[in-house]
């Protein structure tokens, strides 16, 4: 498992305020229709910005999209099924196999799993 290092936070707009959210907190984002929901560990904070565009603020490093409403953490990452990813607090997030080699892949690079997975 990945230790989320990297200082910083997101600057996301949530009911008419701007929040500052460590990337440590983000345990994964789901997107919605119009909007997406950053699953931290003590809340869940909405906001109407697109997922795309907070991807171009997260870290390449300590996040990947694994389908195209969901973005993990990877330091979260416990457990990788055919469809779904269990994070460490045993959530379950879909996995859709069009992202699946690229996580597999990220996580080889970071040395989290080993070849022949």
């Amino acid at each position: 498992m990945i230790k989320a290092t990297e200082p910083g936070y997101i600057t996301i707009s949530s009911d008419y305020e701007r929040l500052r959210i460590p990337y440590e907190a983000i345990m994964y984002i789901e997107a919605r229709k119009n909007y997406v929901i950053l699953h931290t560990f003590r809340e869940k904070v909405i906001s109407n910005t697109p997922l795309r565009v907070l991807l171009y603020d997260l870290p390449v490093r300590l996040f990947i999209q694994i389908h195209r409403n969901y973005v993990v953490a990877i330091s979260q990452v416990d457990a990788l099924e055919p469809s779904r990813v269990t994070l460490i607090n045993n959530e379950k997030v879909p996995l859709s196999k069009n992202y699946r080699q690229s996580l597999i892949n990220t996580l080889l690079d970071l040395g989290v799993i080993e070849k022949g997975f």
